[in-house]
């Protein structure tokens, strides 16, 4: 598994890209930082439902019952995709590249607090 996830930013980051996109405004930087703090609490999250038995991690790409290196694995790769993905785009769609994973980062953790998890070990 975590063989699989890192060999997909490999492949991103192999490809030369002649695209130019444009900087990220301040407000997009802002909240590039915010989707990482989300996801560095989801990732804690995350880790403890692997670390606890009888706890199921219901994102079917890392499965029911992930290790602690697949969940570090799985968040890290993610990570690395989206910015990549973000700094490629074109100035029109970054704002959508940005919104919609934060909001689901922020929905996540959440749906997390709600059913007990807290933030931490």
């Amino acid at each position: 598994m975590i063989k699989k996830l890192l060999i997909v930013p490999l492949l991103i980051l192999s490809f030369e890209m002649t695209a130019n996109a444009d900087e990220l405004t301040d407000k997009q930087e802002t909240k590039m930082k915010w989707f990482q703090v989300l996801t560095v609490m989801d990732a804690l999250q995350t880790i403890k439902i692997a670390s606890t038995p009888g706890l199921v991690e219901l994102n079917p790409i890392m499965g029911a019952n992930p290790s602690v290196g697949t969940v570090i694995a799985f968040f890290t790769v993610r990570n690395i995709i989206h910015q990549q993905v973000v700094e490629r785009v074109p100035q029109k769609y970054k704002d959508a590249f940005i919104d919609i994973p934060l909001v689901g980062q922020g929905i996540a953790v959440v749906w997390n607090l709600g059913n007990g998890l807290g933030i931490g070990f």
